[in-house]
């Protein structure tokens, strides 16, 4: 049975002044990926508002939602962290409501939020549960206004408290919602009289529908006498449209509602209608991330003065067409065009953070593992030469899957789970050294599939089948250059965590259960491996490193620990939010990166230096969360969702150098 007594070692808060340094100015907004676009949508006033992925728009930094009045784009304050949570926005009552899949938003929480002028604020709780049986996350999907009343849709059981299944009502405050929506609610849609919902929900309440319709306040089924059909449901010219999927023909087909009865418009369709506006008499879907028109009863691609590479999101007034995707404007690329049916005007470009999987570098230049890029291969490593990033390497996701980024001998290798051979006339192998702008291949010979395992400044793999040159099993340690036999162990767990500390071989593993965690710590006692304990531990993701023999362990809920050579998990410090990345050097200090502000009560911000007894911040800090640390001897390489480090633009990569000081005889000086 687990233990869960997690011991805590008391600690004195100290202040100490924070650390000078400088950071490269070079970086800027260079690590930059095009931005994506979740909605388009108007105001009465016809302000535009777009909410999606993206950090700027046309070099201003809004992360995330931006509003345009015709001449500049505004944002609402809103962090890096805060990018890509809104999915749609809603004016009503004289305030903007925002929806997404959200824990907290400025002052908000729990997927809907309210802007005040400054803030956006809390509707209560916001929005909880799920309606399916199994977990999923919370999620909100579509806002309307009809009757006074501002509704909800999505896939959640309350609103603030109060019943709300599938849909949730607010007319300053929260109504009640009792008719139970099987599953999510994903659009509503009115014509001034009639107010439907639609989604892929198969029941309102007891009875069979695909469909809602509100009537004497109360949500009810509405039958158009289509079968086996999901419907998303959207107004245009004052009429209501269903854009319906065909189960049992795997086919979409878009139908006028009139009354009771659904009118099919258009041909059938092979791909999802994922919009619909009117401009006049005309009809416009976006279909398959195109743009269609209803021409002669059949939907066709019209004839645009731009190029369509994707679309995304569409919105319209009563004579301007506003789409938001990846475009050709006259040559330029664009990624919000207005079209008023003769010209176009190209209102915007946006850019977000690229997407980074490890992080480290050499000599004062990033090297990032950069996976799922948007354009070229699935992933590439690439490296700052002072002026652009160069790629050094590209292949698969897979590839990278068990790829490591680490120092053996103050030298930068990358160590992967097989053999790679992505340089072209160079032989595979499982690890390459870093030599400034090129990769080398070692000459190791390691069987396919061995893991490799930091520890310290010690590297280690594991054999588990004899090899021709190597034919003894056990675990190697890696000095650089050659294969060192260290131990054979009667068994050992590939999965597990190896250390060496202690005069010790040590392997840890986590164990992951539906609420909480389980750390084992097992001993090589030169026999067998000895289980020293079996412990709960919250439900969290854990980092480890070994730093001047000391096994430290940092947690996502704010936790650090250290594994003594007992086995004990002692608690030393507890941050006010998460730490996602922990490094450091045995001839200096440890650094905890995270969305913290304090340690133990000492003001640090995201980045904390640990010396081993107190803590202490950045002079200069980045202004969102840090997930990836490295530290080589006089540089501290920093990734994360953030957009400046002090009043330095540099986008998710960083480097940061301490002011070190000189001290020289009086003789001398």
């Amino acid at each position: 049975m687990a233990s869960t007594g997690l011991s805590a070692v008391a600690q004195h808060p100290t202040s100490i002044a924070p650390i000078n340094g400088s950071w490269d100015s070079s970086l800027g907004n260079s690590f930059h990926k095009l931005g994506t676009i979740n909605s388009l949508s108007l105001d009465a006033a016809n302000n535009l508002y777009v909410a999606g992925d993206f950090n700027y728009i046309n070099q201003t930094e809004v992360n995330g939602l931006a509003r345009w009045n015709g001449t500049s784009w505004n944002g609402y304050g809103l962090k890096p962290a805060d990018n890509g949570k809104i999915r749609n926005v809603l004016s009503f009552d004289n305030s903007l409501f925002a929806i997404g899949s959200f824990g907290s938003l400025q002052q908000a929480r729990n997927n809907i939020a309210r802007w005040d002028g400054t803030q956006f604020q809390a509707l209560g709780t916001g929005l909880t549960g799920h309606l399916t049986p199994y977990p999923t996350e919370t999620y909100a999907a579509a806002l309307a206004s009809f009757g006074g009343m501002l509704y909800v849709g999505g896939d959640f059981t309350h609103f603030d408290g109060r019943p709300a299944y599938g849909i949730g009502q607010w007319n300053g405050e929260v109504v009640s919602q009792t008719v139970d929506f099987e599953w999510m609610v994903n659009s509503f849609a009115s014509n001034g009289t009639d107010f439907i919902a639609g989604g892929i929900f198969t029941a309102v309440g007891d009875t069979s529908s695909r469909l809602a319709r509100f009537v004497n306040n109360q949500w009810q089924p509405f039958d158009v006498g289509i079968t086996n059909t999901y419907f998303t449901v959207y107004n245009a010219q004052n009429t209501i449209y269903l854009a319906g999927y065909s189960q049992a023909s795997n086919t979409y087909q878009l139908y006028r509602l009139n009354g009771t009865n659904a009118i099919s418009v258009g041909n059938s369709l092979t791909h999802s209608i994922d919009n619909l506006v009117g401009i006049g008499s005309d009809l416009y879907i976006q279909s398959n991330q195109q743009l269609l028109k209803l021409t002669n009863n059949q939907w066709q691609t019209p004839n645009l003065p731009f190029t369509i590479n994707t679309l995304t999101a569409l919105t319209a007034t009563n004579s301007t067409l506003y789409l938001g995707g990846n475009f050709q404007l006259n040559g330029n690329p664009s990624q919000i065009i207005a079209w008023n049916g003769t010209q176009a005007q190209s209102l915007a470009t946006l850019f977000a953070i690229d997407n980074q999987s490890f992080l480290s570098g050499d000599a004062g230049r990033p090297i990032v593992i950069n996976q799922k890029q948007q354009t070229g291969p699935d992933a590439s490593i690439r490296r700052w030469n002072g002026t652009s990033w160069q790629t050094l390497a590209t292949t698969s996701t897979y590839t990278f899957g068990g790829m490591q980024l680490q120092r053996v001998n103050d030298q930068l290798f990358s160590f992967f789970y097989e053999p790679q051979a992505f340089i072209h006339a160079q032989p595979a192998s499982k690890v390459w050294r870093f030599d400034g702008a090129a990769l080398t291949p070692i000459a190791v010979d390691l069987p396919s599939m061995a893991p490799w395992y930091q520890s310290g400044s010690q590297m280690f793999t594991y054999l588990a089948e004899p090899q021709a040159t190597l034919p003894i099993t056990g675990i190697y340690e890696f000095d650089g250059t050659n294969l060192q036999h260290r131990l054979q162990p009667a068994w050992f767990d590939a999965f597990d965590q190896l250390f060496f500390f202690n005069q010790h071989f040590y392997a840890i593993d986590v164990i992951p259960d539906m609420n909480a965690d389980y750390i084992e710590i097992r001993r090589w006692n030169n026999q067998t491996w000895e289980v020293l304990k079996f412990i709960e531990l919250p439900d969290a993701d854990y980092q480890f490193l070994l730093w001047n023999q000391r096994l430290l362990m940092a947690s996502s809920i704010g936790k650090l620990y250290e594994i003594d050579n007992a086995g004990n998990v002692n608690e030393l410090a507890s941050a006010d939010g998460g730490i996602y990345a922990i490094a450091g050097r045995d001839d200096g200090s440890v650094y905890l990166g995270g969305d913290f502000n304090t340690i133990d009560g000492v003001a640090t911000g995201p980045i904390a230096s640990f010396n081993g007894a107190n803590f202490r911040g950045l002079a200069s800090q980045p202004n969102g969360r840090v997930t990836s640390l490295s530290v080589d001897r006089n540089y501290l390489y920093v990734g994360g969702n953030f957009t400046n480090v002090g009043a330095t633009p540099s986008l998710g990569v960083a480097v940061f150098a301490e002011t070190k000081n000189i001290y020289l005889p009086i003789a001398s000086r």
